[in-house]
């Protein structure tokens, strides 16, 4: 969660009627409980993105262990909720750090569309990726807050994420789109499942 961004993607996605999962780090989640209270509240899904965002292929296990397993506990302490759906940081994962979230009883996501708004670019390259792309049982990878690569001296892209994450929940509207949880849309057909390591 991001003070500056969350709420006003919590706003966008309310006008709509529209419900998200929420993968959040355990580090964040502690410093901004609130934010989560209302996250929860307002229906949406919570899961885990890590206790901080650790590239788990290059960690040591027991570094991965924590990650993985003790933010599982730490935001289920913020949450108050059992934590079930993970999703890697940097979507890197290797089969040890798979095998450890699936012990963790956690089961272990994906995304379909990603607009790259982690990326320096015009507003509209974004939102016009996400039109060009979005479909049926799609998961958009979208990012209220960002933790950059810290191997890269990049500062991040410069564009109001606010601004661009409600316009890209708008899309939906207009494309008549529904959104719902992660869990939802398993519940609602066959997950497509496939091998994915790096």
């Amino acid at each position: 969660p991001d003070p500056g961004v969350t709420p006003r993607a919590l706003d966008a996605l309310g006008s709509l009627g529209a419900k998200a999962t929420f993968f959040m780090l355990a580090s964040s989640a502690e410093r901004c409980r609130a934010l989560v209270g209302r996250v929860l509240a307002e229906g949406h899904e919570i899961g885990l993105h890590g206790g901080w965002h650790l590239s788990l292929p290059d960690a040591p296990t027991a570094e991965v262990v924590r990650c993985i397993a003790g933010g599982r506990r730490r935001l289920e302490q913020v949450t108050q909720a059992p934590v079930r759906l993970f999703r890697p940081p940097f979507g890197r994962q290797d089969l040890r750090s798979y095998l450890i979230a699936r012990a963790s009883r956690m089961q272990v996501v994906a995304w379909s569309i990603q607009v790259d708004d982690w990326l320096e670019q015009p507003e509209e390259a974004l939102v016009g990726s996400l039109r060009a792309k979005l479909g049926p049982g799609a998961i958009v990878l979208l990012h209220d807050g960002l933790v950059l690569d810290p191997r890269q001296q990049d500062p991040g892209p410069s564009f109001d994420r606010g601004a661009v994450v409600d316009r890209l929940i708008g899309v939906l509207s207009e494309m008549d789109v529904r959104g719902v949880t992660v869990s939802n849309l398993i519940g609602m057909g066959a997950p497509v499942r496939f091998p994915w390591f790096a």
